[in-house]
């Protein structure tokens, strides 16, 4: 039944219906399995406190006792059969296009009175598009209408052209970027995740939000730039640029993390910051962008696939009692 109407919403291209329909399983699995653990945990701590006779050994063995008969009775009692299993393996299997058809889109890109503050050509930017989830912006940070967000440049050496409307793609890392690229891909930091975060919440520290925006908007991006290790490419900067250099977004990260190697680190998805790769018609790539995401279909089955490894140990642990 869950399956017939998680592709019926992808069939009528209902996307919201059909994640919310994961988002329960999703939930129903984590709470059993998170249970589950809990009592294993218990049991665990008993026997170590039995062996290191803390507490008194009776009291801690007929605790030991209790803990395990309700770890049973739980699993006795888990509605979680085979045929359970193999719904979710089928609702996996049938929302995989659904996991990455949900990413690909269209948006606009635009620059602003606020762009360009250092001359180079950098951020903010305003973006509108489909698909994209603005919630995570607050409006001090925004300059364009409601429902488009301003977002910050990861590549110095790649273009787009003001105005035009490009495919996109959600990722951890920028294609093809120039600097700290490995593969092809060049992820995002943790100092540009951190301080992205802050600023599309409208709480990073010494940003003007207000007629100096130029000015933060110059400084920010250069600290975006050196994390993506794109400023050695950038006349007047240069490989020395960096920590104690008059950039306050940069230090505050630098100190935020202890080093700037540790905030150089993969981002991997951290306070929720991601990548815009955009291509064109051609589908040549242009300019990468940053943006805050909301947790789509594609996660949610992430966060199924998890609960399907732990469900799977707890299977064997039944097995193993019987």
């Amino acid at each position: 039944m869950v399956f017939t109407e998680i592709a019926k919403a992808v069939g009528r291209g209902d996307n919201a219906a059909a994640n919310s329909e994961l988002s329960r399983e999703g939930v129903i699995l984590r709470r059993s399995i998170t249970q589950s653990f809990n009592y294993l945990i218990r049991i665990q701590l008993r026997i170590e406190f039995q062996l290191k006779g803390r507490g008194g050994k009776r009291w801690h063995w007929e605790r030991y006792w209790e803990d395990r008969q309700q770890l049973q009775l739980h699993l006795s009692k888990m509605t979680i059969s085979r045929f359970h299993v193999s719904r979710i393996f089928a609702i996996l299997a049938g929302t995989a296009a659904l996991a990455s058809s949900a990413v690909a889109a269209t948006l606009t890109i635009s620059t602003n009175a606020s762009s360009n503050g250092n001359g180079l050509g950098g951020g903010s930017y305003t973006i509108s598009g489909s698909g994209l989830d603005t919630s995570a912006y607050a409006p001090i940070s925004l300059v364009g209408a409601a429902g488009t967000f301003e977002s910050f440049c990861l590549e110095y050496t790649e273009y787009f052209s003001p105005g035009s409307t490009y495919n996109y793609t959600v990722a951890n890392a920028a294609v093809a970027g120039a600097g700290g690229a490995v593969g092809g891909q060049d992820p995002v930091s943790l100092g540009t995740a951190w301080l992205y975060s802050q600023f599309a919440n409208g709480s990073l520290s010494g940003f003007d939000y207000g007629s100096g925006r130029k000015t933060s908007n110059n400084f920010l991006q250069l600290a975006f730039w050196f994390f993506e290790d794109e400023t050695p490419s950038i006349s007047g900067y240069g490989s020395g640029y960096g920590f104690g250099d008059g950039n306050a977004f940069l230090d505050a990260a630098v100190t935020f993390f202890g080093s700037e190697a540790a905030a150089k680190a993969d981002a991997n998805g951290a306070y929720g910051v991601q990548v815009l790769n955009l291509t064109n018609r051609d589908g040549r790539n242009k300019q990468s962008q940053l943006y805050i995401s909301v947790p789509d279909a594609g996660s949610t089955l992430v966060l199924l696939g998890l609960a399907m490894a732990g469900l799977a140990g707890i299977q064997r642990l039944r097995r193993g009692r019987r």
